[in-house]
């Protein structure tokens, strides 16, 4: 269980891809990960893989 949760998409060190579309932003799948620069997938995993929490960043948010 713990690591079907460990996926790049899921990772606060990845990045997702996005391509211009008619009348939105459509998600790519794939994105860079910024700790070995390199574009992976978005179920990839490696040893570098961080919790994301959407908390967090909700909190940075509202402080700045």
């Amino acid at each position: 269980m713990d690591e079907k949760r460990k996926n790049c998409w899921n990772c606060l060190k990845y990045h997702a891809y996005y391509t211009k579309g008619l009348a939105r932003f459509n998600k790519e799948k794939r994105g860079l990960c910024s700790v070995s620069s390199t574009v992976v997938e978005n179920h990839g995993c490696c040893e570098n893989w961080c919790f994301r929490s959407s908390h967090a960043s909700r909190r940075e948010v509202v402080t700045t």
